[in-house]
């Protein structure tokens, strides 16, 4: 299967979901796709607990993605799962897994009576696994069975039928704000974006009983611009610009880029002048002490150079990066767009974040902040003695901010 525009490259993956699974997935994985048709990716997790893993076929190049539902619905038991997300008149079947092995099960499993109460005695538990009420309930339900083998079928059946019920309606509540509930890692990552999106479309968010005004949502060709009249217009100076340049040519420097040709010093007077009658070729602000400026590479491959750079906003620089045109100029318009409307953003200008930390005072507010200067923040870290048998803690410094 191919688009028809052979230009697009073929990218299906295929979302595979089983509850509390991950150190399934892992074992399974690794003996039976781990071969010369299959390539594993890098798990998302640890071994104990993997959240998801992709595989890719390297013929159709295919990938199948291994996710454990937990993540999704909580930390919880598939039963709690169905009681939560499921139908309410759905209940999960029992089966009493540590009485059959490998070399028994065949004989266990043909038997067509029902197991004894004793046989869901769990050592791992310590206890029973399930109540009588529970038993009472396998009794009803071994009834329409021949055999212990059937009802087995039946019961991995079940499990997953309610499992995909609960997901589908955990599916259909994010839907309805176009959130992808298996596009995101873990219910929390759902909410965020769920809170992410009703910050730009906050009409979708207005229920019928609400009278509020609210702003409207944002557009990707609106002009979301809000100059303050009262910036005081940017004006390079030497030293500003003396440090410009050292830290471009380091950073063309490290990417391997060559600096012979990079700007220098000594074209201060061309850039104060471009500077003071230009404005950024991104937004088109123009460029005020709120607003400084700064080079941005049309060309990501080549260094710093005159022929090479635009004047550009701080802020549109960072934005641009190597990221595609399109998503800059949509990840641009959504800064725009909040700070004209004051929304929620996060703070990374130095001399706000500290004037807001000593306003805080007190009261029903809980601050997560970090701060790391270099050269002032220091991290305990602990070292092993081994002639004291104790482990030393000492004072580091980070090396940058």
């Amino acid at each position: 299967m191919k688009y028809d525009d052979e230009n697009i490259p073929f990218d299906k993956c295929v979302k595979v979901l089983g509850q509390n699974s991950s150190r399934f997935d892992i074992a399974l994985l690794w003996d039976a796709l781990e071969c010369e048709l299959w390539t594993m990716g890098v798990p998302i997790g640890d071994l104990n607990n993997t959240k998801s893993i992709t595989v890719t076929n390297k013929k159709s190049h295919m990938k199948l993605q291994f996710i454990d539902a937990e993540n999704l619905f909580g930390p919880m038991t598939l039963k709690a799962c169905v009681k939560d997300y499921g139908d309410k008149t759905e209940h999960k079947d029992v089966f009493p897994y540590e009485i059959i092995n490998s070399k028994n099960w065949n004989e266990v499993l043909m038997k067509t009576d029902p197991f004894e109460y004793e046989d869901f005695k769990s050592q791992l538990k310590g206890g029973y696994s399930i109540t009588k009420d529970e038993y009472d309930q396998y009794l009803i339900d071994f009834k329409r069975f021949t055999n212990r083998l059937e009802y087995l079928k039946y019961y991995n059946i079940n499990d997953t039928e309610i499992m995909v019920k609960s997901l589908m309606n955990l599916i259909d509540t994010f839907e309805q704000f176009n959130i992808d509930v298996l596009h995101y890692i873990s219910i929390a990552s759902c909410a965020y974006a769920t809170k992410h999106y009703s910050t730009y479309f906050p009409s979708k968010f207005i229920l019928e009983s609400d009278k509020q005004t609210y702003y409207s949502d944002i557009d990707i060709k609106a002009d979301y611009s809000n100059p303050n009249p009262n910036a005081k217009p940017f004006v390079l100076t030497a030293g500003y610009w003396k440090n410009k340049c050292y830290h471009y040519k380091q950073q063309d420097y490290k990417a391997g880029r060559e600096t012979e040709k990079n700007v220098t010093a000594d074209d201060y007077d061309y850039y104060k002048r471009l500077f003071e009658t230009s404005v950024c070729s991104i937004c088109k602000a123009k460029f005020t002490y709120d607003n400084p400026s700064s080079l941005d590479r049309q060309d990501n491959e080549l260094p710093h150079t005159k022929d090479n750079c635009l004047p550009a906003c701080v802020s549109c620089n960072i934005e641009h990066a190597n990221r595609d045109p399109k998503i800059a100029s949509l990840r641009i318009k959504m800064r725009l767009y909040a700070i004209k409307h004051n929304l929620t953003m996060t703070i990374s200008d130095e001399r706000i974040y500290k004037l807001l930390r000593e306003c805080i005072t007190s009261g029903l507010a809980a601050v997560f902040h970090r701060e790391n200067i270099a050269g002032k923040t220091h991290i305990n870290e602990l070292t092993y003695d081994e002639y004291s048998n104790k482990s030393i803690p000492q004072f580091i410094f980070i090396s940058q901010k």
